[in-house]
């Protein structure tokens, strides 16, 4: 009874290992595809003239005391705060502008593409069995998704903070940039640091394995 609940375990866990190795593998198709749409629109922006396909400088707040709000609200409802970004394209500093709009997205986008290889790398393990699973190899990778979101996290988001705060100043009046969002840097860090100690897990469990067949 026990024998076939295991095998039955053991097929479930095969089962989720694969569906888990083909939605990693996507997303790493997909976004390596959105890295390529995204050099592909910088090299758009690169030329001077006029913008093509709508690519230019995403992301830029402008000064909010020029936009009108006059019969956009509800009667009765204030504007406490008003945030306005707008896409910028300037033929004169194309190429410059193009440049720097590489720094506001290809250091996350890399991030992770980066991570998603090292987790289906992992996954392939897990499709070959527990033993491939569980060994130094998936500890190495875990270790270094953790450096890569621990380290790249907080670099791309001072590229993108001072990529902004220089495009600004070259496009709009009265420029200022606010930080931005600072919950995505956190969140990869604190992934970083979760996948070291999953990695720190594994590993010492495979310490422990070694010295229990070393006793037997």
């Amino acid at each position: 009874m026990s024998d076939g609940r295991g095998t039955l375990v053991a097929r479930m866990d095969g089962r989720w290992t694969r569906r888990l190795h083909v939605l990693l593998t996507t997303a790493t198709v997909l976004f390596t595809l959105l890295l390529v749409g995204g050099l592909v629109q910088s090299a758009a922006m690169a030329v001077p003239g006029e913008p093509r396909g709508g690519a230019g400088f995403a992301g830029l707040r402008l000064p909010s005391a020029g936009v009108p709000l006059g019969g956009t609200l509800v009667p009765g409802v204030h504007a406490v705060d008003v945030r306005v970004e707008a896409s910028l394209y300037d033929p004169e500093r194309a190429p410059l502008l193009a440049g720097l709009f590489l720094f506001t997205w290809l250091p996350t986008v890399l991030i992770i593409v980066v991570a998603l290889f090292l987790l289906t790398r992992i996954t392939t393990r897990g499709l070959a069995g527990d033993r491939a699973l569980f060994s130094a190899d998936t500890v190495g990778d875990l270790r270094r998704i953790g450096a890569v979101l621990l380290i790249g996290s907080p670099v791309a988001f001072a590229l993108d903070f001072g990529a902004k705060t220089v495009a600004a100043h070259l496009t709009v009046t009265d420029a200022w940039v606010a930080l931005g969002d600072a919950v995505s840097p956190v969140a990869g860090m604190l992934m970083g640091m979760g996948a070291f100690v999953v990695a720190e897990v594994i590993g010492r469990g495979l310490v422990m394995l070694d010295e229990l067949e070393g006793t037997i």
